[in-house]
């Protein structure tokens, strides 16, 4: 999962929280998300993410007394690289495909077509890429399987 950078904007001025959120704001790169705690309804705010068109913004707590406010930058609909495993030798196919998939951008996808249904390889993509990923079957047999696997969000750094 990606990491969430959380800021308090409470009991500061409009020009400190300006300061402190919008160089935030702008940092943010795909799918990565800013949690903002307010002591008010941060209207203005969201009328301008929205109007910017450039983010999502979801309420996780609202009032009375504290909003927090998560705000994630859009993925862009980015390129697709397409992976035909099946003249691939199966004991090599896992390893391209995590290769391919590692050079992905958030936004773009891995499309791969297979002689056998990718439901093993689904399963490790939710163990190992959990909430990083989207998986559509675009064709299911008889003789081949499409899928596309969307990264949505960037790789979390590794814990020291």
């Amino acid at each position: 999962m990606n990491e969430t950078k959380t800021i308090s904007v409470k009991g500061l001025t409009h020009p400190q929280k300006e300061a402190l959120l919008f160089p935030n704001l702008e940092s943010l790169k795909p799918g990565q998300t800013l949690k903002v705690v307010f002591d008010f309804y941060p209207e203005p705010l969201i009328y301008m993410l929205k109007a910017r068109g450039e983010h999502q913004a979801s309420f996780e707590k609202q009032g009375p007394v504290e909003w927090i406010l998560n705000i994630t930058r859009n993925v862009p609909a980015g390129k697709t690289v397409e992976l035909d495993l099946r003249a691939i030798v199966p004991f090599e196919r896992h390893d391209l495909i995590f290769q391919k998939w590692e050079a992905l951008a958030p936004g773009e996808t891995l499309k791969i077509i297979n002689d056998h249904d990718p439901k093993p390889l689904h399963y490790q993509f939710d163990a190992e890429y959990k909430d990083q990923f989207e998986w559509e079957y675009l064709q299911k047999g008889p003789k081949d399987w499409m899928v596309t696997i969307k990264r949505t969000k960037a790789p979390q750094a590794a814990s020291v």
